[in-house]
């Protein structure tokens, strides 16, 4: 052993490994022995994962970013536009194998071509919210429709409403709102559609029958409540028309919104669906109308117990029980139904 005079190491005999010195510059150098001890060995591995770079975490706030804007666009596809964007990339893929993929490089169109094709497009307009054929089979809207309705009285909002409303409305209608019902985009119509209603533009009643046969089934909808609200009236023949091949799901879900407390345009329209909705619709929209208080409401609820369907009947006959009607009233509404069946 020997030992250095100016406070150098220490060397250890038989060796030539120096003692570690009480300075920060040393350790951090230091090498740690390869005969540590596995409690040793475990704790230096986890300093250094401590000490390893954070790059790693920036890259899962990346992929959890990325997610949640897919999720965005998709609920914003779904909620608003009434439309799968994985189920529209798969038919896209599926026509481009068809088609060769020749047409598909042709040079695009102007918008003002579009905006012309859209608009010539709208007399057969449903085709984006039809299933496909296997499905339409069975969950066509006019596969299990029921009778037991047609006939029964619909009233429409009350005209003194319709008229005042209209003092107050513009006019004319704006180019925005033309320009808005003639856009190539879904939503675009959507909105205006939506700014019609908000205004009370009486003056906007053919454009609303333009929606009545837009593309998509939520668009046919709002038009054909906004025309009940300004008091014009929509047949069970255009309704029938609006939800022609349209998924059976899709109208339930529609009309599920209006389950809390609906609107007199809205009663009126779903009082015309149920003579040509299917039993999933027809189910939703007696929900919808047993949650207003309006003087047709028992007799629709009514009617609704001599259906065909088991389960609308089972379920009308625990609602009107909650009505609690007098027994001559019953009785009253249903001769009521029973005579204009009759006399169909």
């Amino acid at each position: 052993m020997g030992s250095a005079t100016d406070g150098g190491p220490t060397l250890v005999s038989g060796g030539a490994r120096p003692a570690p010195v009480e300075t920060e510059a040393l350790w951090e150098s230091y090498d740690a022995p390869e005969d540590l001890s596995p409690e040793q060995q475990e704790f230096s591995a986890l300093r250094e994962l401590e000490l390893a770079p954070k790059g790693i975490h920036y890259r899962f706030v990346w992929l959890i970013l990325l997610l949640v804007g897919a999720g965005s666009y998709s609920a914003y596809e779904v909620l608003i536009n009434d439309h799968n964007p994985f189920e529209s990339m798969l038919v896209s893929l599926d026509e481009l194998i068809k088609s060769g993929m020749g047409q598909d490089l042709a040079e695009p169109q102007t918008d003002a071509a579009v905006v012309a094709a859209s608009v010539a497009q709208k007399g057969s307009p449903k085709n984006s919210d039809s299933g496909p054929v296997s499905e339409r089979a069975d969950l066509s809207v006019k596969s299990n429709t029921s009778k037991v309705y047609n006939g029964l009285p619909n009233k429409q909002p009350t005209q003194p409403a319709t008229v005042d409303a209209a003092k107050d409305a513009p006019a004319a209608v704006s180019d925005e709102i033309v320009a808005g019902m003639n856009h190539e985009f879904v939503y675009q119509r959507f909105k205006a559609i939506q700014e019609i209603r908000k205004q009370k533009l009486i003056a906007a009643t053919d454009l609303l029958r333009q929606g009545l046969v837009d593309e998509k089934f939520w668009n046919r909808m709002y038009s054909a409540i906004t025309l009940a609200d300004f008091g014009v009236p929509v047949t069970v023949a255009e309704l029938g028309d609006a939800i022609e091949d349209t998924r059976s799901e899709l109208v339930a879900n529609f009309f599920r919104r209006f389950l809390k407390k609906p609107g007199a345009g809205e009663l009126y329209i779903m009082r015309q669906m149920l003579r040509v909705a299917d039993e999933r619709g027809r189910l939703v929209l007696l929900q919808a109308i047993a949650a207003s208080r309006d003087d047709l409401r028992n007799l629709y609820l009514v009617a609704a117990t001599m259906e065909d369907s088991a389960k609308i009947k089972g379920w009308a006959t625990t609602a009107v029980k909650g009505l609690r009607l007098p027994q001559e009233e019953l009785q009253k509404l249903r001769e009521q139904i029973l005579g204009v069946r009759h006399s169909l």
